[in-house]
């Protein structure tokens, strides 16, 4: 607790030395408005969705006199717990004092001292200098979560002292009652709980709906032996890739490789022998997820030149056998 006691005394008293009560000045974007609500600067981001897919999902957008201070060693996280199964992107509010010499990553866990499950990387020319505050964006790869399940924004960098490093702004009062920050001053090994305040954040996030049913081209009867091409088509409703699945209706399968959603996929197949062949095809996204499926009935009669074959194969076998068929063969 004395730890933790001085590790946030140290944050609010820096914070409060360059700030004071004074009205914290705005950097504004292209897509940042600023406005003042109780005292506090909350901001509305006007940017367009991720592919006009991706809705804000979790957010705690006050700021007030308080923050936490990152730099080489010491990271800073906040808990958050998602509603969307995809997670997409993060805007953090922070900046920074002096020059810190390297740029900030960005990651989400599922665990404080677990693997990053993505990361990404804000420039450190992207970041303003005190006393301004910026909203950035970290676009990171897509990942999917277990929607309520707690997961942790991750702030770090590497290099850095006491007079240059990056700032992550918060507010005290406990705004985002289903998370808290956290701290580390061992490069995430350990980590201690800031009670009574949130970090600054906008998370972005999708459902994933399940791709269309496949339409399915081609023939509708054909000969063994022969090769036959089948075209595949679905669309995923989200834009995602997609992969088909296919059974052959005699014990054989194909997947594809992932194409666009909407791409025509070929594929050829032979049947061996006669008989009604029922081919089942799904398209799965880059999710996992395996929409409906869509059939097609190909009849595969038996191959009337191949028993034509058969026959005279016989026949010159055993031709002395049967005089009467080689005197009728011979008119």
């Amino acid at each position: 607790m004395r730890k933790y006691i001085f590790r946030k005394g140290l944050v609010l008293g820096i914070i409060t030395l360059f700030i004071g009560v004074s009205v914290i000045p705005i950097i504004s974007g292209d897509d940042i408005d600023s406005s003042i609500s109780s005292n506090n600067y909350k901001y509305i981001k006007k940017v367009g969705t991720k592919g006009d897919r991706d809705q804000i999902d979790q957010s705690q957008i006050d700021i007030d006199n308080t923050g936490q201070i990152f730099r080489n060693n010491i990271w800073g996280a906040q808990c958050i717990k998602p509603t969307y199964i995809i997670q997409t992107r993060v805007f953090l509010a922070i900046c920074k004092t002096g020059n810190p010499p390297n740029d900030v990553t960005i990651s989400i866990r599922d665990s404080l001292s677990g693997a990053d499950l993505t990361t990404t990387y804000i420039p450190k020319d992207q970041i303003p200098s005190y006393p301004g505050i910026l909203w950035l964006e970290a676009n990171y790869q897509d990942i999917i979560v277990t929607p309520q399940q707690s997961y942790y924004i991750v702030a770090r960098t590497t290099g850095g002292d006491d007079s240059n490093y990056y700032l992550w702004f918060g507010s005290n009062g406990n705004p985002y009652p289903v998370g808290e920050p956290w701290y580390s001053e061992d490069y995430g090994y350990w980590w201690g709980i800031i009670y009574d305040m949130d970090l600054c954040f906008e998370t972005y996030g999708r459902d994933n709906l399940f791709p269309e049913a496949p339409i399915i081209s081609g023939p509708n009867s054909g000969l063994p032996g022969i090769s036959y091409d089948f075209t595949f088509n679905a669309v995923d409703p989200d834009g995602d890739d997609v992969r088909f699945i296919i059974e052959w209706g005699d014990l054989t399968s194909d997947l594809t490789e992932f194409v666009t959603s909407g791409t025509d996929v070929t594929l050829s197949h032979i049947w061996t022998s006669k008989g009604s062949y029922t081919i089942t095809v799904k398209a799965m996204d880059t999710y996992g997820m395996v929409g409906p499926e869509s059939t097609k009935t190909i009849i595969i009669p038996r191959n009337k030149a191949s028993g034509n074959l058969l026959f005279f194969q016989l026949f010159e076998r055993f031709q002395n056998t049967f005089p009467i068929i080689q005197n009728i063969f011979r008119l």
